[in-house]
Order: C-alpha cells, then sequence, then structure tokens
C-alpha cells in the first residue's frame, strides 16, 4: 500500500512493513511510543536551535537501535497544532517491544537530553507521552490516532488501549528489575 521504505527492523529494511510483507521475520504486534513537548521558546529562538542541534542525533541513535522499527519523520501534519496548539513537538515511533523502547531511553545519549529538557520544555502538568501495542498488519498509526491515544491516557488512567512505562511494568509486560523512573 505505501510502496516505500517504512522500517528499520534489527539493522534490515522491509518494504511495507505494516501490511507483513518483506521478511517472514517480522514482529507480529508492535509497540507505538507517541510524546508531546510544549517549547518555552519560539521555534526559532537560540534557546529552542540548542535542542534542535541535539535532537538529529538523538533521531539517528534510536534508527540504529535494535528493535526500532519507524518513526514518523513528517511533522506537518495540521492536526498537530489543531489539537495540542502551535508550540507543541511531537514525537511518534514504533519499536518491536518495550524493552527496545526502554533501552532508547535509557541510553546516555537521550538521557543527556531528557535531563536538560527543562532548557526547553515546560510542564504540562500531565503526561506527555503514551504507549500501545498495535498489530503490524495494520496501517501505520496517525498523529490523530496518538493524540487520541495520549488524550484516552489523561481521561481514562492507563489500560490496554493507552498506557505509560510504569503501568507496562505493573502487568508485568517487562522485566521486573526494570525501573521507569527517569528524573534528572
Amino acid at each position: 500500500m505505501y510502496g516505500v521504505r517504512l522500517a528499520l527492523v534489527k539493522g534490515k529494511a522491509y518494504e511495507n512493513f505494516f501490511q507483513g510483507k518483506g521478511d517472514t521475520a517480522y514482529t507480529p504486534e508492535m509497540l507505538c511510543q507517541f510524546n508531546i513537548m510544549v517549547m518555552a521558546h519560539a521555534k526559532d529562538s537560540p534557546q529552542m536551535a540548542q535542542f534542535f542541534a541535539q535532537a538529529t542525533q538523538i533521531y539517528a541513535l534510536a534508527e540504529r537501535l535494535p528493535g526500532f522499527v519507524w518513526r514518523q519523520t513528517d511533522e506537518s501534519d495540521p492536526v498537530i497544532a489543531e489539537r495540542l496548539g502551535p508550540s507543541c513537538l511531537v514525537n511518534l515511533t514504533v519499536w518491536d517491544s518495550i524493552e527496545s523502547l526502554y533501552a532508547f531511553v535509557l541510553h546516555p545519549t537521550h538521557r543527556t537530553v531528557m535531563m536538560a529538557r527543562d532548557h526547553w520544555f515546560t510542564h504540562t502538568g500531565r503526561a506527555t507521552s503514551v504507549l500501545w501495542y498495535q498489530d503490524s498488519v495494520d496501517s501505520k498509526p496517525t498523529f490523530s490516532e496518538a493524540i487520541d491515544r495520549l488524550e484516552q491516557l489523561w481521561h481514562n488512567g492507563p489500560g490496554r488501549e493507552a498506557f505509560d512505562f510504569s503501568w507496562a511494568q505493573q502487568q508485568q509486560w517487562v522485566s521486573s528489575s526494570l525501573s521507569f523512573r527517569i528524573d534528572p
């Protein structure tokens, strides 16, 4: 359906990954991750330029880690500004497991940027990240769907359709030895 390379899975490119075509080693269920960041400064400010300079490195890191599947690179979808506001940056990725995503989150390069996030972003007072599982034969996740999942988490709390790392750990979907708290 898409006809373009959508994913890198364990270092191999797959065509039409979400339609289940390509190598037979695809994972039948993918972990989708969406997070929002509300900028504390104008997008073209020197402060945000510091963040954007590091963001390219972080995206490249994610894309070469084991378990990374896909990242939405086109953030021009008007639904983002319409539903979240013009000062919101977003990130939508797919991973082959929660452990793979967690390994990325705790990678020293990503962690350094996360620890400095208060320089660039404001606190929202609510969850800024949501996770959910999706069959790999489904279409790739959209920003509209991702925002729906985040709003579901805000309004209903975590559940099978929209959750966070802590809830996944409580469900024993991940190793109990992993800690999902990320503090500066």
